[in-house]
């Protein structure tokens, strides 16, 4: 079920271009999504978890996840694993790694990464590296996430870069490392779209920038209904080039919902 008119009124204009690509196919719910439909970044999460993305990919349905739930097409992460088999390894590794949300339990974490581990499940190591990165020791957290990168830990990936550019836990990150992962965690493209824009403080240091990480986290349907309220107003009232006229109507959907339908379509 769709979430707001708005979104039912975005299905209605981007008709058209919908049209022509295959219904139920991949593409045809990022470009849903794209246009803000939260219900389609459910459906992508779901195509992840039975593979048909390839290899499935925990950190690519906690993207698409974390974007539902911003919709409100879920009410959080775990209404993703609802129907998911508790033997599956994906919703294990996700509960797993939720608990580091809500426990700073050193023996509680170390417990369940031995579990993981006992079932062949690489986020176990993940869970051992938090651990010691907390602790400030930052080389064994790093070799940790090596050993549960071997065993095909995506978000082990990410997190190593994370760890050997950050002086320590928890601390900002920089554009340059957010761009580093930015391919395997799109989301970066957005966060670094918020840093060159200065959202929410709004006084941009970098206009142009902030543009092209937004309009690369709109090819990944990462970008949100703030970010295109601020790129079209570069464009209407900063006077910035305009964009490519699918690229905008994907932006109007997205402000349309943001300020409950009061704006118009542009053709």
């Amino acid at each position: 079920m769709l979430s707001t008119d708005a979104e039912r009124v975005a299905l209605q204009e981007a008709a058209p271009h919908l049209n022509v690509i295959a219904s139920d196919s991949v593409e045809y719910y990022y470009e849903q999504a794209r246009l803000g439909i939260g219900d389609a970044y459910v459906k992508m999460a779901q195509y992840q978890l039975d593979g048909m993305f390839g290899k499935p990919n925990l950190l690519n349905v906690m993207t698409m996840g974390l974007m539902a739930e911003e919709y409100m097409a879920i009410p959080n992460m775990n209404a993703l694993f609802m129907n998911v088999s508790d033997s599956d390894v994906l919703k294990i590794a996700f509960q797993a790694l939720d608990m580091l949300n809500h426990t700073e339990s050193e023996d509680s974490i170390l417990s369940k990464s031995k579990e993981l581990l006992d079932m062949g499940i690489p986020e176990g190591f993940l869970m051992q590296a938090v651990v010691s990165w907390k602790k400030g020791n930052k080389d064994e957290a790093i070799a940790f996430c090596d050993k549960s990168i071997l065993g095909g830990s995506v978000i082990a990936d990410v997190f190593k870069d994370i760890i050997t550019a950050s002086e320590e836990y928890g601390g900002d990150l920089k554009p340059e490392t957010l761009l580093k992962i930015a391919d395997r965690f799109p989301m970066a493209y957005r966060i670094l779209g918020d840093h060159y824009a200065k959202i929410p403080n709004d006084s941009a240091i970098d206009i142009p920038l902030a543009r092209q990480y937004y309009l690369k986290a709109n090819d990944y349907a990462c970008l949100g209904r703030r970010g295109a309220k601020w790129v079209l107003e570069t464009i209407y009232i900063e006077g910035y080039p305009a964009v490519d006229s699918l690229i905008e109507k994907r932006l109007w959907s997205l402000y349309r919902q943001e300020i409950n339908d009061s704006v118009i379509w542009l053709d």
